[in-house]
């Protein structure tokens, strides 16, 4: 699929010969395929910030193009924070614009800022113009049914989104789980538990694969298959671990009022 970043930024980072750029390019292309989730986005966004530098106007060669900026806006929208963060999106956000005005990439990623702004009718019309101007962008079929379905409950509208993202991007695990997880909130738990379990065996290696079949395992009330998940992803990640321990949590807080605490060490 789209790897993210066009050849003139990629050919910067060739030439500029540092270790440092090319793991910010590659950082870029995590946020702008939307791979990177806790907990190795802050590890992204420090790559990315290195790259981009403290003038990102800069007109030199080799100066960030509009796919790195966006991808910086994205590091700002992966973190939480309060007004500075979300002034330093929104001038991200809006130079990626200025250098590239159809880029269905950065008004995807408008889209999804009007979404957190609460601007819902705005972030549709977003959406729909950054498909439009990305028809073959999975990530932005994935956020826009993550939309209907979040905001709205709007089930029928998101899950052809998300299948269409699948199809995009069928080797994706982070698409493919969430589809999973909105096929089992829309109460087809059943066939997203069939879609989990062919996920895990095609790609064992995925923790966070494990995260998502524990959620299934839980509202189908298989408390030990979902324990066992957990602590899967756990060996398989062990960043993870402060993740995890928020997981159990809210399960045993769910299911037994507090009374039982699941050994992680």
């Amino acid at each position: 699929h789209d790897a993210g970043i066009c050849q003139g930024d990629r050919n910067s980072a060739q030439g500029h010969g540092n270790a440092a750029w090319t793991r910010g390019f590659l950082a870029c292309e995590t946020f702008l395929d939307g791979d990177s989730f806790i907990p190795r986005a802050g590890r992204h966004a420090r790559d990315i910030a290195l790259l981009v530098g403290s003038d990102e106007r800069d007109a030199r060669p080799g100066a960030p193009g509009p796919r790195v900026v966006l991808a910086r806006a994205r590091c700002y929208m992966n973190e939480s924070g309060g007004p500075v963060k979300a002034l330093m999106q929104a001038r991200y956000l809006d130079r990626a614009l200025e250098l590239a005005p159809k880029l269905g990439e950065a008004h995807v990623s408008q889209a999804a800022a009007l979404e957190i702004a609460g601007r819902y009718p705005a972030a549709e019309a977003e959406y729909r113009m950054g498909l439009q101007l990305a028809p073959g962008y999975a990530t932005g079929y994935q956020w826009f049914g993550e939309f209907f379905a979040l905001q709205f409950g709007r089930f029928d509208e998101a899950l052809p989104l998300l299948e269409k993202a699948r199809e995009l991007d069928p080797l994706s695990p982070v698409i493919r789980g969430v589809h999973i997880f909105h096929l089992a909130q829309s109460g087809r738990i059943d066939e997203a538990l069939a879609l989990s379990n062919r996920l895990i065996a095609e790609r064992p290696d995925v923790p966070r694969s494990y995260d998502d079949r524990s959620a299934l395992h839980e509202q189908r009330g298989d408390m030990v298959a979902a324990f066992r998940d957990l602590r899967t992803q756990g060996t398989l990640d062990p960043d993870a671990t402060g993740v995890l321990r928020g997981s159990v949590n809210q399960i045993t807080s769910n299911r037994f009022q507090g009374a039982y605490t699941f050994p992680m060490g």
